[in-house]
């Protein structure tokens, strides 16, 4: 089991950071049990993008029918959607790109 973010590629470098931290947090205190038997097991984090927003509704979507899913809304940027987390073992995520630092 892995603990994936998906954040959103449209935005900064840095604010693609801190979004997928938000989400993990996020997904920590809504789904403690899961967050836990990932920390005792795995501790492996994968960070990964998607192009905008609608892409990140569709991707929480899709995973939600196999896993607690967590979204995270950024007050600063009028509540939108900016990045999810999960624990997951499948094979939904491979194609997405992975996060990349600033350039």
């Amino acid at each position: 089991m892995r603990l994936y973010t998906v954040v959103r590629a449209d935005l900064s470098p840095a604010d693609q950071a801190v979004q997928s931290m938000h989400a993990s947090l996020e997904y920590a205190i809504q789904h403690p049990d899961r967050f836990k038997e990932w920390h005792a097991t795995s501790q492996t984090v994968v960070m990964l993008t998607v192009p905008n927003v609608d892409w990140l509704h569709l991707t929480a979507h899709k995973l939600e029918y196999a896993v607690p899913v967590a979204r995270f809304r950024e007050p600063d940027m009028g509540n939108q959607l900016t990045a999810i987390a999960c624990v997951y073992g499948g094979s939904k995520l491979r194609k997405l790109p992975l996060l990349r630092g600033g350039e």
